[in-house]
């Protein structure tokens, strides 16, 4: 593939490269999926890859920022018509169906991507998430009257806890995959989109309880 020299062949280059690791993720691990094959992919060499990106943490936080800008424009479009906790809490688990992919990085956000970042950068997507958050999180407490100011961005980064967990309960390793297929450990095995619809809806009504008194 030719070297990109402008600034839109470069654009170019580089949402080719986060479509290709969006599309490796999809079917494998994050750790299982390395730089050279991003690059094979993409049909360049793995040293054009590391002019866009210092590392595959770097390539896949912006793989999640692009996920999560697509998600937050998404939930801010559809808020203003719902009236109710579970309004919400339907709007909020339909907006994640599907998207796996968003709601498999977020689960390694902390524990993996954030290990391998420079300063900067990894400063400039906090101020991101911050930003939404905020944004959002005021969309939250028109919605949702029992919220006072401040509280709809600490009920977004709860919601975020709670994807993080069960999104390592419902996608084990390979191996206790396998050992939850054995009927009697039935009980351990996590339906994602069940368990997420289930329990954001008990904890809205429990808030919402709360504020009431």
């Amino acid at each position: 593939m030719r070297r990109a020299r402008s600034e839109d062949q470069k654009q170019t280059r580089r949402e080719e490269l986060l479509n290709r690791a969006k599309e490796l993720f999809s079917a494998s691990s994050f750790e299982s999926v390395t730089m050279a094959d991003v690059a094979l992919k993409a049909g360049v060499a793995k040293g054009t890859l590391f002019l866009y990106f210092k590392s595959k943490e770097e390539l896949f936080l912006e793989v999640l920022e692009q996920l999560l800008e697509e998600w937050f424009t998404e939930i801010d479009s559809m808020l203003p018509a719902t009236n109710s906790v579970d309004d919400v809490s339907r709007l909020l688990c339909q907006s994640l169906e599907n998207r796996a992919i968003l709601t498999r990085l977020l689960a390694i956000l902390h524990t993996t991507l954030e290990t391998n970042l420079a300063f900067d950068r990894l400063v400039s997507f906090k101020l991101f998430l911050r930003d939404h958050l905020l944004a959002t999180g005021n969309l939250l407490e028109q919605r949702l009257q029992f919220l006072k100011p401040g509280e709809g961005a600490v009920l977004l980064l709860q919601i975020d806890a709670l994807i993080i967990g069960l999104g390592h309960l419902s996608n084990p390793g390979e191996i206790a995959l396998k050992v939850l297929e054995k009927p009697e450990l039935a009980t351990l095995k996590v339906d994602f989109s069940l368990q997420l619809s289930h329990t954001l809806k008990v904890f809205l009504r429990g808030l919402e309880a709360e504020a009431k008194g």
